[in-house]
Formats: structure tokens, C-alpha cells, sequence
């Protein structure tokens, strides 16, 4: 007998933010913190000004409103993929319109700590873009059948 295909959208969609709800808060905040702390040293340890500089800062600071809104949700209950959803897709976004306002070569040229850490950062948002934009999109456009997700992980008791 072969399996049959999982036809269930809420498993569907379950398989779509499996990564931020496997991951959940603690975790996810210590993948932060490993963008957030060396950004901070690096910031400390290079005197370099300019766009390369500006673009580390402010993308520091998007992360920050965005780790504050995944604390607002991990308070009320919800599944981490909630703020996923809304929060992190909101920074990829706004990350990568301040890369175009300063400029890809401003801020990743000149072989200075800030401009490589500022490589990683852009690295980083690519592989997260790929996988979160078409998710966000999709969630958007199923909203219901995601609601019907944290329904069943909220009565599962498995959102931590």
C-alpha cells in the first residue's frame, strides 16, 4: 500500500513554520544574540564611518524592535512562528531597503570588520528572504488555516 499524499492544509502549514516553532523563543533567541553581540563588538572595535557603519546600526536596531515584538508574543502565548510571520518578514523587508538606500558597495566594501559583518548580515537576510517571504505571503493568504495551526499547538501544549 502506498502512502497517501497529506492533503491536511494545517499540516501543510505546520511543515511551513516548522523551523521557528522547533526552534521556539529560547532558541531563537540565542540565534539573536549570535547576529546582535558581534555586531556590538564589532561596532566597538572599528571606528570606521559612513554608510557601512550606518547600515550595521540600524539594522541592529530593526532587530532589537523585532526581538521586542517576539517577547510581546512569547508573553501572550502564541507560537513563535507568529511573530515570524509578521515581525521578522517586516525586518527583512525594511533590511533590505536600507541596504539599496546606502548602497550594496558602500556597505560591503573596504575590507573593515564593519563591512564584513555587514557581509554576513546580507548572507543571512538572503537565506532567510528565501525562505520566509514566500512563507509570510502564504500564511497571509491562508490566514484562517494558520489559525487553525496555533489552535492545535496551543491545545497540544506545544507552544514554548
Amino acid at each position: 500500500m502506498s502512502a497517501l499524499p497529506d492533503n491536511n492544509p494545517v499540516n501543510t502549514m505546520e511543515k511551513l513554520h516548522l523551523f521557528d516553532n522547533r526552534l521556539g523563543y529560547r532558541y531563537g533567541q540565542f540565534l539573536w544574540y549570535a547576529f546582535w553581540f558581534p555586531s556590538l563588538v564589532v561596532m566597538l572595535c572599528d571606528d570606521t564611518v559612513g554608510h557601512d557603519r550606518n547600515f550595521l546600526c540600524q539594522a541592529s536596531l530593526l532587530s532589537s524592535l523585532t526581538l521586542l515584538y517576539y517577547c510581546f508574543h512569547q508573553n501572550n502565548g502564541s507560537p513563535a512562528s507568529t511573530p515570524a510571520i509578521h515581525g521578522l518578514y517586516g525586518e527583512l523587508l525594511a533590511r533590505w531597503m536600507l541596504a539599496a538606500y546606502h548602497g550594496m558597495n558602500n556597505i560591503t566594501t573596504g575590507g573593515n570588520p564593519i563591512a564584513v559583518m555587514n557581509c554576513v548580515q546580507l548572507i543571512a537576510m538572503g537565506m532567510f528572504t528565501i525562505f520566509k517571504v514566500p512563507t509570510s505571503i502564504y500564511t497571509t493568504c491562508k490566514f484562517k488555516t494558520y489559525k487553525k495551526l496555533e489552535q492545535r499547538l496551543d491545545n497540544d501544549n506545544n507552544i514554548y
